[in-house]
């Protein structure tokens, strides 16, 4: 076992919609819990970066401590990567006059499909909350006339919800 031949790994985090933007960098300390002996290895092969961005591609006009500057300008190009009130026009256009990106056919190609991969998600996480809801009330005895008037849906797409997951309407 040569533990010195192990290589630094690094697992980078993008988290979405954070209060500001943020990088972290987490890696392991040594904790000698139990015995005497002390791991002569290196602690610093595991490495966590996590990006926090608020998803605003214009949030960023504070002054910036220039030992921050890279981590900065990493929030506002990933900001302007996942917003998503901006269209792909506008996203590129951003890429390429403020971070000097060459928006070449391939990569804006892998641009789009990603982030229609992330509008898909989103999509997908909000019609679940919205069935989670029309679940919830309807257990709590709100009738469906009442939870198809506040959820903008028919009766029919609201009792299709309940029985698709499994409720029975009862009420």
């Amino acid at each position: 076992m040569k533990f010195d031949n192990m290589v630094k790994v690094y697992s980078i985090w993008i988290v979405a919609n954070m209060e500001s933007n943020s990088v972290n960098h987490i890696h392991f300390v040594q904790d000698t819990l139990y015995g005497t002996y002390k791991w002569t290895g290196d602690t610093n092969v595991i490495n966590i970066v996590i990006a926090g961005i608020t998803g605003k591609p214009d949030e960023l006009g504070e002054e910036i401590d220039p030992a921050e500057a890279d981590s900065m300008e990493l929030c506002r190009m990933l900001n302007t990567l996942f917003a998503v009130k901006l269209d792909n026009r506008m996203r590129f256009q951003m890429l390429a006059d403020d971070f000097g990106i060459d928006i070449d056919k391939g990569l804006r190609e892998e641009v789009e499909a990603m982030c229609n991969l992330g509008q898909g998600l989103l999509e997908k996480g909000v019609n679940k909350a919205q069935e989670e809801a029309i679940i919830n009330f309807y257990k709590v005895g709100v009738n469906v006339t009442v939870i198809a008037q506040a959820m903008g849906k028919t009766e029919e797409e609201i009792k299709k919800v309940l029985t698709d997951h499994g409720v029975n309407l009862d009420h």
